[in-house]
């Protein structure tokens, strides 16, 4: 049941999974159907009242807001239903809607808003232990809109203490649930396992405010690279971001220095280094000489593609490099909006078949990363750094990043805008805003479920923050996990299994989701 952990629903629906509209004469066929979903351990409810009492009209509306999917049995008296056509038509602007009909329908039946939503048949359909096309399509629909919400409880800490002078991203292995590596600003990359946090693990104190940690290996550490020396105390050859391959069997690390440095798994090969800067025509190390204008900090993210090719970004740059660390065009790709743009942030995106950037202007786009194009903006958040994350959701039947969540890093501007990817009409459709409640902006970091509608948040509060972004409602943590400054990045597990957040302060906490056996 798609409800928040701890919580119960009384007999009157509160908080139900899936919301059944419908007009009078399909009275019969409704309850049919709430009777075959709820044999799937949901919370369905359905108005037996059909009430236009306004109070009544208030309460349906609080229940069509909190349900995670919306029913719609259409006919061609529903089609003259103003309630139905308002909840079928709303549910559709939230992604909620599984419209299914029991009458013959033609196309110019319809409303045009309906035109392009698929309704599924269920004319002949007569049980759920049926063998029906219809009713599978259905439940797998509506499934996959009412996953369960994720219960998480704090685990612990990683490395007995900071593991580094500032965390600078996280990143979770993309099969083996309990493997993740961060990145510092101290130049460090380590490995981790989630599933040997600690909660004694936070680290004490000598004296002289030096921090005294068990063993690493006891505290979750399963390897370390230190990137080279910058020369300069003052200034480190930091590691903005470290991401695996497809396959996890490659690391990448963003490095300051103006090189990504691609390493195996076990960060104990050096496989390849790609010289971004040098691509540029900018010296390395440019930081610590005060040279390189927009080059100065070096990579500041890589990505791998799924036949084994990296795109690198620093400053108003994006490079495709070969698995062997060869540049696969003659140059880098220039940012149109030239030098002040400089690229931030990129990830690779299944359902584009192209690679996402976003830079400092607070423009989002994609890039073909093949033909070395900039092919289309998706938004603008208006001269500030955005940051952005993907979810799973049902493309033409198959579930892929068909979710695009971009947040600016603005307080002025915190509000977050989820992009679908939409059938038949492109790529990642008009926004769907969601206003991060109680939260402390800036954001820094955002992540987004693999199975559940969840985002996690990461800013200047000191826990990591969720929300579930169909019910626009925030879901609370316990009060333990505390950081000591505010969260800098956060990032899910594979299953979803695991939350991880870094700090300002060094430290990595870890979360356990509690809901169910994995």
């Amino acid at each position: 049941m798609a409800q928040r952990p701890g919580s119960g629903d009384d007999a009157e629906g509160r908080g139900a999974d899936i919301f059944i509209s419908y007009q009078r004469d399909n009275a019969a066929q409704a309850k049919r159907l709430a009777a075959a979903l709820r044999r799937d351990n949901r919370n369905v409810w359905l108005d037996q009242k059909l009430s236009s009492d306004k109070r009544w009209r208030a309460e349906i509306e609080g229940k069509l807001k909190r349900a995670r999917c919306i029913v719609a049995i259409w006919s061609k008296k529903a089609a003259t239903s103003g309630w139905v056509n308002y909840e079928a038509f709303r549910a559709q602007q939230e992604d909620k809607l599984v419209a299914v009909t029991f009458d013959p329908l033609k196309p110019d039946e319809l409303p045009e808003w309906l035109a392009d939503q698929q309704i599924t048949n269920l004319r002949d359909w007569k049980s759920p232990d049926q063998i029906h096309n219809g009713w599978l399509n259905v439940t797998r629909t509506v499934s996959a809109k009412c996953n369960q919400l994720p219960d998480y409880r704090f685990k612990g800490w990683l490395g007995g203490g900071p593991v580094h002078e500032r965390v600078t991203h996280i990143a979770f292995h993309p099969t083996e649930d309990a493997r993740l590596i961060s990145s510092g600003s101290e130049g460090r990359a380590s490995l981790w396992l989630a599933s040997k946090a600690s909660v004694g693990g936070r680290g004490t104190y000598d004296e002289d405010g030096v921090a005294i940690r068990p063993g690493l290996a006891e505290q979750g550490n399963d390897g370390t690279y230190l990137s080279p020396d910058s020369g300069n105390e003052y200034s480190k050859n930091s590691i903005a971001r470290a991401q695996f391959s497809s396959d996890g069997e490659r690391v990448v690390l963003a490095c300051r220095d103006g090189i990504a440095r691609v390493h195996d798994r076990a960060l104990q090969r050096l496989i390849c280094e790609l010289r971004h800067n040098e691509s540029c025509g900018v010296a390395e190390m440019a930081f610590a000489k005060r040279v390189g204008g927009q080059h100065r900090d070096g990579v500041l993210d890589a990505c791998f593609l799924p036949d084994g090719d990296i795109v690198t970004v620093g400053g108003a740059r994006v490079a495709t490099w070969t698995s062997e660390g060869t540049p696969r065009h003659p140059r880098p790709l220039q940012l149109r909006e030239g030098a002040h743009a400089m690229a931030t942030r990129v990830l690779y995106c299944d359902v584009l078949e192209g690679v996402i950037v976003g830079d400092k202007l607070g423009k989002v786009r994609v890039i073909d990363a093949k033909t070395n194009e900039d092919a289309f903006q998706i938004d603008d958040r208006f001269d500030t750094f955005v940051q952005f994350a993907l979810g799973p959701k049902l493309v033409d039947g198959e579930m892929k990043q068909g979710l695009l969540a971009i947040v600016s890093e603005s307080p002025l501007d915190s509000e977050v805008k989820f992009h679908d990817w939409g059938p038949g009409t492109g790529p990642f459709i008009k926004p769907r805003p969601h206003t991060i409640l109680d939260d402390a902006p800036p954001v820094k970091s955002i992540a987004l479920h693999p199975r559940a509608p969840v985002l996690a948040v990461g800013s200047s509060a000191v826990q990591p923050r969720l929300h579930d972004y169909s019910a626009h409602e925030a879901i609370p943590l316990p009060r333990e996990g505390w950081h000591d400054r505010g969260i800098t990045s956060v990032a899910f597990s594979a299953s979803g299994k695991y939350l991880a957040a870094g700090a300002e302060d060094g430290r990595i906490s870890v979360w356990e989701d509690r809901s169910q056996p994995f």
